[in-house]
């Protein structure tokens, strides 16, 4: 693994925002502001470093080689950084009064000579903490130009010690190819020599659009998981080109 550096706390600043409130009945703008910290003593994991050999290899394997093939990957290399922490403070909101928070959380950075979501097919990542203590993030993602099919992640123990994923069998041709990703489905990963039965069920699904042109479809997928008969919760990001 690489060099980590450990933040102990980020100071959220309070920001006053409106947001939109609809039921069924009316619609108008309330106010909202909040005071965050953003905690860890997690390390971080490196994409460029950290990842198993092992799908790296499957991932490139894949792929015909060629030399415009591997003079591709060297000027569409990016560095992604990922930790997972916790975000704590409080939210007002104008009506209905001042609530403490304390939630898991996952904070990332990518840059690169440039960003492209054009390039990007779509993937399926999963963002998971389970009542034991383990974290996670697993996923395939898939993105022609370079790998059409890449295992990727990394699970902490309840002891915080860092390990890649090793491998994962969800197949993104099975689910959702078409735009609409299932609601319940399960798959399986191995990381530090253990196999994880990991059982997804969607419980809300806004979409976002990125990019310049908008041309990069996300669905935040809020969830509940089962991971080896014990439960967990996070999130599930879907990308659609």
């Amino acid at each position: 693994m690489s060099e980590h550096h450990i933040v102990k706390n980020l100071n959220v600043p309070t920001f006053l925002n409106l947001i939109r409130f609809q039921n069924d009945k009316e619609e108008r703008m309330i106010p909202v502001s909040w005071e965050l910290e953003w905690t860890s003593d997690l390390p971080h994991f490196d994409f460029d470093t950290d990842l198993s050999p092992a799908t790296v290899a499957r991932a490139i394997a894949r792929e015909p080689w060629s030399k415009s093939y591997f003079e591709n990957f060297k000027k569409r290399h990016q560095t992604h950084h990922e930790q997972m922490g916790y975000i704590k403070g409080t939210i007002k909101i104008e009506g209905y009064g001042e609530h403490d928070l304390k939630l898991n959380s996952m904070r990332d950075h990518s840059y690169a000579r440039e960003r492209d979501w054009t390039l990007m097919h779509r993937y399926g990542l999963h963002n998971v903490t389970v009542e034991d203590g383990t974290k996670f993030m697993v996923g395939i993602l898939s993105m022609p130009v370079l790998l059409s099919e890449f295992e990727i992640g990394y699970l902490y123990s309840p002891e915080g010690q860092v390990h890649s994923v090793e491998s994962c069998d969800l197949n993104l041709y099975e689910h959702g190819e078409h735009g609409v990703p299932p609601l319940d489905y399960a798959f399986t990963f191995k990381a530090a020599g253990k196999t994880y039965l990991v059982h997804c069920e969607v419980l809300e699904s806004p979409d976002v659009y990125i990019g310049i042109d908008w041309e990069c479809r996300i669905i935040e997928r809020m969830c509940r998981f089962h991971v080896n008969g014990k439960q967990g919760w996070g999130f599930a990001e879907w990308q659609y080109r």
